[in-house]
């Protein structure tokens, strides 16, 4: 993007379309959106649990942007990340990703305790832990 004088003026990457929480059955292809803009164009990279997801015959980006995760197993639960960056900034978006069992109506409690467990070892909220209101903190 110009001004009205001609002048190159850079805009920090912006999401058209986010990433959304996605359930789904094993052995069944999904494909996980996430539309940007900004000047100049962001170049886009999923993560998959803080880990870059590689593109391959299994895990392919498509439509330059979007991931398209084919014939999905277990082990693909968990959270992606599409991050999109330019030379005026970054931006980032999460969704995550949950297989259901073909014989439950919800996914398995275990599953996504380990998941979460998983995202809060690996990213970088700035949260820490409360103390129990009965055990008073003395290290102020």
């Amino acid at each position: 993007q110009h001004d009205a004088c001609g002048v190159f003026v850079p805009v920090p990457p912006q999401f058209l379309n986010y990433p959304t929480n996605t359930y789904a059955y094993e052995s069944t292809d999904i494909e996980m959106e996430c539309a940007v803009t900004g000047n100049p164009l962001p170049t886009v990279r999923w993560m998959k649990n803080g880990e870059e997801v590689i593109p391959s015959d299994y895990f392919q980006i498509v439509d330059g942007t979007n991931l398209q995760i084919l014939g999905l197993v277990k082990s693909d639960e968990g959270f992606y990340q599409c991050v999109a960056e330019n030379s005026a900034g970054s931006s980032q978006a999460m969704a995550q990703l949950l297989l259901r069992d073909p014989g439950r109506k919800n996914p398995p409690v275990t599953d996504t305790v380990g998941t979460s467990q998983h995202l809060n070892a690996s990213c970088c909220h700035s949260s820490s832990p409360v103390a129990p209101s009965s055990s008073p903190s003395s290290s102020f």
